[in-house]
């Protein structure tokens, strides 16, 4: 019995610690809770302030994509009086002079008056690619007859017609490096989708997709989207694909 009374004696004398070690347990949570306050707000703040970033960062974005624009426009304003022309021969050690010959060569095709008096400069691109015959850019005196040489270009075609060994000759607007790529983006994907017509006037680039679609102008890579937009909504997503400069 003295033994049992002993030990109840004990656990008595435990319990007269429970209400401090409730104190302190009671103390250690409101610590915790507080800690865990201060870490709601840190998250709160955080967030908002990776939002505002994300914000200024999407108008830093804006801007930048704004200034490109307006750097090529100024660029491709600079090449307004040029045109590019595709597939005249290169001889060895040819002088200025004689390409400038081969130029009228072609352009009489269509506009015969034309003559040296019309054309300001001509030089042939530099081209790292074997076997491809360098490009050369023609800068004429006044932009109507610039203009009016580029709406005629498909003469040439009607001039070649049935010369199966004459290298086809092409007159294309002289497209600042973002355009041309842009071209090239924007060409492969209507090929895939079966698009008709894609061509460029004053350095836009506008796509059709038939005779009777309306006509989308690209200026940036995210307006690609368009075309399989456009495709989807006509229910043709892969058509017959005929490629054309001009519409």
């Amino acid at each position: 019995m003295l033994e049992k009374l002993s030990s109840l004696d004990a656990n008595m004398s435990g319990l007269e610690t429970l209400p401090k070690q409730m104190c302190d347990l009671a103390s250690t949570l409101n610590t915790v809770s507080s800690d865990v306050e201060l870490l709601h707000k840190e998250i709160k703040r955080l967030r908002e302030e990776n939002c505002f970033l994300r914000e200024k960062n999407r108008s830093l974005e804006e801007k930048i994509s704004s200034l490109d624009s307006n750097f090529n426009d100024l660029e491709q304003y600079g090449k307004r009086q040029n045109l590019e022309i595709h597939g005249i021969h290169m001889n060895d050690d040819e002088s200025i002079a004689e390409v400038e010959s081969k130029v009228l060569t072609v352009l009489k095709k269509i506009d015969e008056n034309i003559s040296h008096q019309d054309i300001d400069v001509v030089h042939r691109l530099s081209n790292l690619k074997i076997n491809k015959t360098p490009n050369i850019i023609v800068r004429f005196i006044y932009r109507k007859t610039r203009n009016n040489i580029y709406k005629g270009r498909k003469k040439l075609k009607n001039a070649d017609a049935g010369k199966p060994t004459i290298q086809r000759v092409f007159i294309n607007e002289n497209l600042t490096k973002k355009a041309k790529r842009l071209f090239y983006l924007a060409n492969d994907k209507i090929k895939r989708f079966g698009w008709k017509y894609i061509w460029t006037n004053n350095g836009r680039i506008h796509l059709r997709q038939t005779n009777d679609s309306k006509v989308i102008t690209i200026r940036h890579e995210k307006d690609l989207e368009q075309i399989e937009k456009s495709t989807a909504n006509s229910g043709n997503l892969y058509g017959s694909y005929a490629f054309a400069d001009s519409a």
